[in-house]
């Protein structure tokens, strides 16, 4: 049974991976960047950039934690991957927030 879109499934395994990678870094940019940019509306740009990053890597750890709980095929070192890619964009975001707000 195919997991996700046709052509993905044929892609190479390292280009499903960094497709994964992207996602998980579009995603904690995206919540930084959303939180963020609205908190700034009352609070100062760089604790509205902070705030941002450290729900931004909040949601991506509960993230992985969700996906993983159970999963027998568990990858430490790919979870730790998916969090810190995810956290980083959230952080880089986050930063970035912070200077411009």
């Amino acid at each position: 049974m195919a997991r996700g879109p046709r052509w993905y499934e044929r892609l190479p395994r390292w280009g499903r991976k960094v497709v994964d990678q992207v996602l998980h870094a579009l995603a904690g940019a995206a919540i930084s960047g959303l939180v963020g940019g609205v908190l700034t509306i009352w609070l100062d740009g760089r604790l509205a950039g902070g705030i941002g990053a450290l729900v931004g890597a909040a949601v991506g750890g509960i993230r992985e934690l969700v996906q993983n709980i159970g999963d027998a095929n568990n990858d430490a070192a790919g979870n730790w991957l998916d969090f810190g890619v995810w956290a980083g964009a959230a952080i880089a975001v986050g930063i970035l927030v912070g200077v411009l707000g």
